[in-house]
């Protein structure tokens, strides 16, 4: 294999171990988390919270309520039971009591509202939280699959790190120095030449130039991106 045929073969094989790369990146990012189940888990643990604090206000009004049924039940006792025969504490107690009942119809629409709420809020719990462990269990299932995957994507990278081991191995110290500074500056290293053009850059290359980078011997950059070019033999 000529020198520039060997420094394109090193170039497919560097982009498909890129390629394996980024996949499995991915694949262990699949492992490691799920955005759609913690953005699930994490507002069902915000509607848990506002479940709490709104039975917590509901318990707070039922009680008020129940300490102004006893209010009512006490001076509704002194009132009817002819203990107070004064006419103006009597007035006084009737005023009392009035308003102890408007009070209490008042906890009471609150107290119903916040009911309402918290029986809104616990079903939205109900609801997520069966959503939760549908998204739980799958990613269970799939994160298994993922693992198997990323297992195998493993084994198949290193067989082609070893290939391109035994591929750089073969190359000479400056050519390989130039093939990764071009790799590295612009991404890609080796341009085809097809149809007399540079397959990178489209720029037309001299005639003498895609003679010499067809005899494979020495290294012919493109005139135009630096790129160094693998021509082919002329399809016949």
């Amino acid at each position: 294999m000529s020198l520039t045929a060997s420094l394109f073969a090193l170039e497919q094989l560097d982009s498909d171990i890129e390629r394996r790369e980024v996949a499995m990146r991915d694949a262990r990012r699949r492992i490691g988390r799920n955005p759609e189940l913690e953005t699930a888990e994490a507002r069902l643990e915000t509607l848990r919270a506002q479940t709490q604090t709104a039975l917590a206000e509901q318990r707070a009004l039922e009680a008020e309520i129940a300490d102004l049924e006893g209010r009512i039940r006490r001076d509704h006792s002194r009132l009817y039971s002819g203990q107070v025969v004064d006419a103006r504490e009597l007035a006084s107690l009737e005023r009392e009591l009035e308003h102890y009942r408007s009070h209490k119809d008042g906890l009471e629409d609150s107290c119903l509202t916040v009911m309402e709420r918290a029986e809104q809020l616990q079903a939205e719990v109900d609801a997520l939280s069966a959503r939760a462990n549908e998204l739980r269990q799958r990613w269970e299932t799939d994160r298994a699959g993922h693992t198997r995957e990323l297992q195998w994507m493993t084994d198949e990278l290193a067989g082609l790190r070893g290939e391109r081991e035994r591929e750089v191995a073969a190359l000479d110290p400056r050519s390989l120095d130039i093939y990764e500074r071009l790799r590295k500056n612009l991404g890609h290293a080796v341009s085809e030449v097809t149809g007399g053009v540079c397959a990178m850059c489209h720029v037309t290359i001299p005639a003498k130039d895609i003679q010499h980078a067809r005899s494979g011997v020495a290294l012919v950059q493109c005139p135009n991106c630096g790129r160094i070019l693998h021509a082919g033999h002329p399809t016949l």
